[in-house]
């Protein structure tokens, strides 16, 4: 799979060249190619030495490639703090999330209660690249609004840890604490009406 993803990279670097670093709908065509083989999980490539031959540019093949070799925080800064995007992070975030989910049933990386344990919450790294990239009120802003996006996958005692001790409760009530109170209260209610149906 080496080969193919060097004659993708060629050929997103022949079309920028061709048209001086302008992006074509060939180039945009082969990029999308590129990192849509970056991510798959079954391919088969060397991805150190890919890492190796990319241009620095290519920010966020550098970051699939960083995933691939573990480096998930190298990845997310790249995502988050150099491209700015905070959509891209959290589908990085939802990639490694549905794995390690796929990779559950064969037993790995799970909790008692069969979720992902705090330790390979892949959201937990994201937050804290909020909470390290700018200031602390926007920092923390985000990593607030991260937390209050993926509530019901987050591992919330661990990302409410994270938080700076001077965040005021108001600051996270209305987006995250009474929306997850309000999904584990319903939760209990069907778990009950479902018992007692069952009697």
């Amino acid at each position: 799979h080496d080969e193919l993803i060097y004659l993708l990279l060629e050929g997103v670097l022949k079309e920028k060249k061709s048209v001086h670093g302008k992006e074509t709908d060939l180039g945009r065509l082969y990029q999308s190619k590129l990192r849509h083989f970056l991510g798959w999980p079954l391919a088969k490539f060397r991805a150190q030495r890919v890492l190796n031959a990319l241009p620095t540019s290519f920010l966020r093949e550098h970051a699939l490639l960083l995933g691939r070799l573990g480096r998930h925080d190298e990845a997310l800064r790249i995502l988050y703090t150099d491209l700015k995007s905070v959509d891209l992070a959290l589908k990085y975030c939802d990639m490694r999330y549905s794995r390690q989910r796929s990779t559950r049933k064969q037993g790995s990386n799970t909790t008692k209660s069969g979720d992902i344990s705090s330790l390979d919450c892949p959201y937990l790294p994201l937050v804290k690249a909020a909470l390290d990239s700018s200031s602390s009120e926007e920092g923390t802003a985000s990593a607030i609004s991260i937390i209050s996006k993926r509530r019901d996958v987050i591992d919330s005692g661990a990302a409410l840890r994270l938080l700076p001790g001077n965040v005021p409760l108001s600051a996270i009530a209305r987006s995250f604490l009474i929306p997850a109170l309000v999904e584990s209260e319903s939760e209990v209610r069907r778990l009950q009406i479902a018992a007692f149906l069952l009697r």
